[in-house]
């Protein structure tokens, strides 16, 4: 799986010179692999029509939930969207860089396992929505206590094999 990383960077002021700096970012962070999300792109003509911003701020919310990182661009620290964006990206646990110099490549970023665990839980999610039609809920007229028992015995069984999958017998040559 391709890592996402959220561009946040200033928009109002000169518009269009912020949505080419963070389109600029953004594709240099494609060149190191990454998939990028770049708020500034995803809503360019947005604001031609009557929308709340708040509107707004809770798509780009979702969207660093979503995300694996952050990349922060010119005058950030004047901006109060790019401010907020940092915030939220804090409360994910998402690392932060401010430097496009000390972004690594894709294939180099190590996941936390908090990440990781979140992605396989959304993963997850989406393949029973696929299935099912609805996520996992409560009161779904299956008895939960007992889907943990027979889960948990197949995650033991799984272990066991990864277990007796690396094992290497020292007498072997």
């Amino acid at each position: 799986m391709t890592p996402k990383i959220f561009v946040a960077g200033p928009l109002r002021g000169n518009r269009a010179v912020n949505t080419k700096e963070a389109a600029r970012v953004g594709l240099e962070l494609v060149r190191k692999g990454w998939r990028v999300y770049i708020p500034h792109t995803m809503f360019a003509g947005f604001e031609l029509y009557d929308i709340p911003e708040e509107t707004f701020m809770e798509l780009v919310r979702q969207e660093i939930a979503e995300c694996h990182a952050m990349i922060l661009f010119g005058d950030w620290q004047r901006s109060e969207g790019s401010m907020l964006e940092r915030k939220e990206a804090q409360v994910h646990g998402l690392p932060v860089f401010a430097d496009i110099n000390v972004v690594p490549n894709a294939v180099d970023f190590v996941f936390s396992t908090a990440q990781l665990v979140g992605e396989i839980i959304r993963e997850r999610n989406k393949l029973g929505v696929a299935k099912y039609e609805q996520p996992l809920n409560p009161w779904n007229g299956r008895n939960s206590k007992m889907d943990l028992l027979e889960e948990s015995a197949d995650m033991l069984m799984y272990a066991l094999n990864v277990s007796r999958e690396d094992y290497i017998d020292p007498l072997k040559p």
